[in-house]
């Protein structure tokens, strides 16, 4: 199983050079069909790691997700385009003219770090993916409602579960997004797998770090300190 944190930079900023990105499988066994407004296909998490981002990203595991409901998903593989960490709110601020998406999404990762037993299954990253979607596309918290996003083939129900935990605070508040950015290819959300829980080693830096609850968080540092 695998459980969900935001990447969170905690030392240098990442650079700015293209970064390779390699695709390493399902995170979570093999996305089912999803069927929703834009796009009818496999949908889920699945496993990457990147070369040339720069300090605190390069080596890593990450769990991500789709961005853009336009473009096609992404095979796996070495992917022969070239992308760019990009930070979450000022990603949307350019692409859909909102930066708050970042803070939604955050929130919900949040939720989901407290509780990863929410998102451990295929399904439940289907039903991930298309709240992802809801959150970019629509303005609702209702994925399965007619609006500008809508998903028929039955996810909806478990992606409105998730969107419902909007509606309450997340301990330590809504965590950081990042987003893998490129001009030619799907962009890609960019979240770590916590240790204990992930299928890929975590490398040991000191430039990520897993923020599920903030208290353990500060407990851990004030630890090291």
């Amino acid at each position: 199983m695998l459980g969900l944190a935001a990447a969170a930079l905690v030392a240098a900023a990442p650079a700015t050079q293209a970064a390779q990105v390699t695709l390493h499988g399902w995170a979570y066994g093999q996305g089912p069909e999803v069927r929703a407004t834009g796009y009818t296909g496999a949908a889920g998490g699945f496993e990457l790691t990147l070369a040339g981002a720069g300090d605190g990203f390069d080596a890593a595991s990450f769990l991500s997700y789709c961005l853009e409901i336009e473009q096609a998903a992404p095979a796996f593989g070495a992917m022969a385009a070239s992308y760019r960490v990009v930070d979450g709110r000022a990603y949307f601020a350019s692409r859909r003219g909102d930066a708050s998406i970042a803070d939604r999404i955050g929130l919900l990762l949040a939720h989901v770090a407290a509780s990863p037993a929410r998102v451990d299954t295929a399904a439940e990253s289907a039903a991930m993916q298309v709240a992802l979607w809801n959150l970019i596309y629509d303005t609702d918290l209702n994925a399965s409602a007619r609006s500008a996003f809508r998903e028929v083939s039955g996810f909806g129900t478990q992606a409105n579960s998730l969107l419902a935990l909007l509606d309450t605070p997340a301990v330590g508040g809504p965590l950081r997004v990042w987003a893998l950015e490129s001009d030619d290819a799907q962009d890609l959300l960019l979240l770590q797998q916590p240790s204990g829980t992930n299928r890929v080693p975590l490398p040991a830096t000191a430039a990520l770090a897993l923020l599920g609850l903030a208290a353990l968080t500060l407990t851990r540092r004030a630890a090291r300190a």
